[in-house]
């Protein structure tokens, strides 16, 4: 008990006489102001102010209400962060590197972190953690910086606030193909031959009863624009489609030419009917960036690009320069496939497959965990997603290369981290990071000590697993690494390894000196491990400290 203390009491004693037997109450600055068994509470939020000395609660119950305390470190409740002696510095899970404070700009957060602003025009905003990983889901919204991000937590990865939801007002949102504009949209082009148009919302519902038909690039009738919106099918032209003879031909098939300086533009080279399309007479450059892409007509001729395929009245067949093939079903690679589709093959091994449909990411369900190994290599999340890359399955689980070996001062390739087989091995081996987990709630215990979600949000963050479930360690390596309410005892204080043991809460009176791993006089053994601490069994850490007290007697 320090001077203050020791006053106060003297203090408050007498104060306790003169009122009869009221209560006193000692104010404190830190939980050193206060007496055995106390700490020094505050009001939440407010860790660097005074606060009232209180007993430390013993018994806490076990909901899980997360909240960060004033050391930085994450407790389960409120509860549980005052039996530490520790305040609450705010509710919620422990935002890294700054705590939610009002900013101006980003600049204040630290690295990491943004300023999170509620709307556009608000002066004020509060840091908040940039995410590392976002998942590719297509839900646009517009930033306060007026740029269209694919959701929000790509604008939160650019440090951005959202102004509101969907494309930012006057900005064009250039595609090629429905996919491309996620499943609430669509590509709306000009006309059934335009190369690109802008991404669309899709309608939601349509007005049977509004006739104004139209013909879509499908060679189909709807009842107006808004159900070929729906379909997301661009409008040929107005009115039915037409398949009687006309003097001034829109549609064509084998028996119905169009007119001079059109072509018949079909959906794929063995249609029996399609739209006329007039025939381009200039070009892009063959190094337009969004025309330079090689394709492959259906006169089997390659062309630089489709404009100048369609120059010559030619269909595409498919992207990329032609390939001759017997079958056209069957294939070598991908390349003999067309658009949207890939070569999927029985195994890594087999020299030909066969053309299959190549589903989009948004097809996929990014959080359905089934790693695989693909026949080149990569690591994919299912097998969706990597038939989505164009890529068949090797094998399940993750890719097995020769392992790199890492240690402490040997660090990986940038992307991996040092995988341990055991908390405290010498050496590990380079693994790869996910760069997308699933939410699922499994929880490991990593190495340091700190509970994840699963495992693969541990490897995220490229830490080892020591055990599934959450953190209560029955071994450490470090002081402070077991958690609530527990302590790394070491069986002497140059041994490399501990246990986590409970931390008592109830010292009797004293018995006798001990000197602590830290330098320092305690009491007795007793109040060392409250306070977390080993015992130096020789004594020779405290001899110059307490000149007076032989602890070895």
């Amino acid at each position: 008990m320090n001077r203050k203390t020791t006053i106060f009491f003297s203090l408050c004693a007498l104060l306790v006489i003169a009122a009869k037997g009221n209560s006193c109450t000692q104010t404190c600055d830190t939980n050193a102001d206060c007496g055995k068994d106390k700490y020094c509470a505050k009001v939440a939020e407010d860790c660097a102010g005074s606060g009232t000395c209180e007993i430390l609660p013993t018994i806490c119950p076990k909901n899980y209400t997360p909240v960060c305390g004033c050391d930085g470190n994450e407790y389960s409740n409120t509860c549980y962060a005052n039996r530490q002696g520790v305040n609450v510095a705010y509710a919620g899970e422990c935002n890294t590197g700054t705590n939610p404070e009002a900013c101006f700009n980003s600049e204040k957060c630290g690295e990491g972190n943004y300023c999170l602003f509620a709307s556009c025009a608000a002066q004020t905003g509060e840091c908040a953690k940039r995410p590392e990983a976002c998942y590719e889901i297509y839900s646009p919204v517009c930033g306060c910086d007026g740029k269209t991000y694919s959701n929000d937590c790509f604008a939160a990865g650019a440090g951005i606030s959202v102004a509101y939801d969907g494309v930012c007002e006057g900005e064009v949102e250039t595609c090629w193909d429905n996919q491309s504009c996620g499943p609430k949209g669509y590509c709306k082009f000009a006309s059934c031959a335009a190369e690109t148009g802008v991404c669309q919302a899709r309608p939601d519902a349509c007005l049977d009863e509004d006739k104004a038909a139209v013909c879509g690039c499908d060679n189909k009738t709807y009842n107006n624009e808004c159900f070929a919106a729906m379909a997301g099918v661009r409008v040929a032209y107005e009115g039915e489609c037409k398949v009687d003879p006309d003097p001034d031909p829109k549609t064509c098939g084998i028996d119905k030419k169009c007119n001079e300086g059109f072509y018949c533009l079909l959906n794929e080279c063995n249609a029996n009917s399609g739209v006329c399309e007039k025939i381009p007479t200039i070009c892009p450059l063959q190094t337009d960036p969004l025309l330079k892409e090689d394709v492959c007509g259906c006169d089997g001729i390659s062309y630089k690009n489709s404009c100048l395929a369609a120059a010559s009245g030619v269909n595409i067949a498919y992207k990329g320069e032609c390939q001759t093939d017997p079958d056209p079903e069957t294939c070598r690679d991908n390349e003999f496939c067309g658009i949207n589709r890939y070569c999927k093959k029985s195994s890594c091994a087999a020299e030909s497959g066969l053309c299959s449909d190549q589903p989009s990411k948004d097809d996929c369900n990014a959080t359905d965990y089934k790693p695989v190994c693909s026949c080149e290599g990569n690591d994919y999340n299912n097998e969706c997603l990597a038939a989505a890359a164009g890529e068949n399955v090797d094998y399940e689980g993750k890719c097995k290369t020769e392992p790199q070996i890492c240690w402490e001062g040997n660090k990986c390739p940038e992307g991996n981290y040092c995988l341990y087989n055991a908390c405290g091995a010498k050496s590990g081996t380079c693994t790869l990071q996910p760069t997308y987990c699933p939410t699922v709630r499994e929880p490991v215990c990593g190495c340091n000590g700190v509970t994840y979600s699963n495992s693969c949000i541990a490897a995220n963050k490229g830490m080892s697993i020591d055990y599934k479930g959450v953190c209560e360690r029955d071994h450490c390596f470090k002081v402070g690494e077991c958690g609530e309410g527990l302590y790394c005892y070491f069986d002497s204080c140059a041994a490399e390894t501990g246990k986590c043991i409970k931390v008592p809460t109830d010292c009797k009176k004293p018995a006798r000196p001990v000197c602590g791993c830290d330098y320092n006089l305690y009491d007795d053994e007793c109040q060392a491990a409250n306070k977390g601490i080993s015992i130096d069994l020789t004594g020779m850490r405290c001899l110059h400290f307490e000149k007076g007290i032989n602890i070895l007697d």
